[in-house]
């Protein structure tokens, strides 16, 4: 058995060297029965030997200057046409094409095609390209400080310099989404359901990583968002000391004749930035909701003193009223 397999392995990659039309070896069974059936089966490895094996091994020859044309490693494309649903699915694995000023190396490429998609039955169509999943299937306990579990992992490794005189479009990314959807469907070129972890900086609404805003040095932040960002709330963690201290005995409150003094010089509250400044740096949400705290908490120190001293205006001119009505009473006696 195994010296058919290797007569037909030989075979397979001896044939590979004719032209991509053309068939080395053609197996063709028209009605398989049965699961799991196929029409060619390799079964290799030695399972107590630490070494290295393949079960197919794919090597074509490369393509010169002169010629122009593809190279695929493995094709395989399937079609299925059921209740009104028609499509085809297209997998190439270690595509090689050369062209005039082009260029494409691709490990695995998926491509998806539908003519009719609808969802039949209450069961769901679904159209995707590549769709690479992990199920383990017993309940698995992860030990240790290095492991990886993912139904798709991207590593872009090397060195891979930029020249901006000339290089203007592109991308380098351990993954690149392109949305080019032109209906009018809802579309997303990136979708996840469930927790996501970035470890390092994002930027949205532009394709570069912002060093300086206005003159304002942003190359500490990790988020970047260009359009502005809408949510339904906002948490801000700050180690800096809330506006409380305004409320402490010692704290020096300066009267408003002070402040009116300080604002016709400068043009701006006492501890507030000017408005100059803001503009050039841009606005610390924390720390600028810390100082405008602290103005309403000494305008309702200040209210507070106005109200105490209301109150004893008030108290002092009802006993000077009680005074005038007593010598009122007394001047009508002395008239009378």
């Amino acid at each position: 058995m195994k010296i058919i397999q290797f007569c037909i392995l030989s075979l397979f990659l001896l044939s590979f060297h004719s032209s991509f039309a053309q068939k080395g070896i053609h197996s063709e069974t028209l009605a398989l029965t049965g699961n799991n059936n196929s029409n060619v089966r390799i079964d290799f490895g030695n399972s107590a030997a630490s070494i290295f094996t393949s079960g197919i091994a794919i090597e074509g020859q490369p393509l010169t200057s002169s010629q122009k044309g593809g190279i695929f490693g493995i094709v395989a494309n399937t079609y299925s046409d059921y209740s009104s649903q028609k499509g085809s699915a297209l997998g190439r694995m270690a595509e090689s094409k050369s062209f005039s000023g082009d260029a494409r190396f691709v490990g695995v490429r998926g491509l998806a095609s539908s003519q009719a998609l609808r969802n039949v039955n209450s069961l769901y169509s679904t159209l995707v390209g590549g769709q690479f999943e992990v199920q383990p299937t017993t309940n698995v306990t992860l030990s240790g400080n290095n492991f990886w579990v993912a139904g798709v992992h991207a590593s872009l490794k090397g060195t891979i310099n930029y020249n901006r005189t000339s290089s203007s479009n592109g991308a380098i990314a351990a993954l690149i989404a392109i949305d080019e959807n032109q209906g009018t469907a809802q579309s997303w070129a990136g979708y996840f359901q469930g927790q996501s972890y970035l470890s390092d900086k994002t930027i949205i609404g532009r394709t570069e990583i912002p060093t300086m805003a206005s003159t304002f040095d942003v190359s500490n932040f990790n988020l970047f968002v260009k359009g502005g960002i809408l949510t339904e709330e906002c948490l801000i963690l700050t180690e800096d000391q809330w506006a409380d201290y305004v409320f402490e005995k010692d704290y020096n409150l300066q009267p408003l004749t002070e402040v009116a003094q300080f604002i016709e010089k400068n043009g701006h509250l006492p501890n507030i930035p000017a408005g100059e400044t803001l503009d050039k740096n841009g606005i610390p949400l924390a720390k600028m909701t810390i100082l405008q705290q602290e103005k309403i908490e000494e305008l309702f120190l200040h209210s507070i003193q106005m109200n105490k001293e209301n109150q004893t205006l008030k108290a002092e001119n009802e006993a000077l009223k009680q005074r005038l009505d007593k010598i009122e009473q007394r001047l009508f006696a002395l008239e009378k």
